[in-house]
């Protein structure tokens, strides 16, 4: 996910505030990203994962967890672009640097997620 305009950014973000939002992910037996950038290992429930700042091809704003600001949009971007075998999650975000929209919908970009176990939807 690439994001379409930068609405929001800071520098250094507040590391302790919990943020909740919404991912899309798809499952195959265990849960997965779906966007290319992303790696391909099971994403476990409950535990903080950091975004890897490596190589970033988009210079205009901070790589992170990419997730939509409600589920109503998550689930509108996922009925239009995934339409199988994805589902959406509530997602706990950390570190959230960036506010901004793709393809319409309100997205945040954070330095770290947590899948929360509860909050499945489709």
């Amino acid at each position: 996910m690439c994001l379409d305009t930068v609405s929001w950014e800071t520098g250094e973000p507040d590391k302790k505030k919990v943020v909740r939002a919404w991912k899309i992910f798809r499952r195959r037996g265990a849960l997965h990203f779906v966007h290319m950038y992303a790696t391909h290992s099971p994403i476990p429930f409950g535990k903080w994962l950091r975004a890897e700042n490596n190589d970033n091809p988009f210079p205009y704003y901070p790589l992170g967890f990419h997730a939509y600001a409600t589920r109503r949009e998550a689930r509108a971007n996922c009925a239009r672009s995934w339409p199988l075998a994805t589902f959406i999650y509530r997602v706990s975000l950390r570190g959230v640097r960036t506010r901004g929209t793709q393809d319409g919908f309100r997205v945040l970009v954070a330095d770290e997620l947590k899948v929360d176990r509860k909050g499945r939807t489709r």
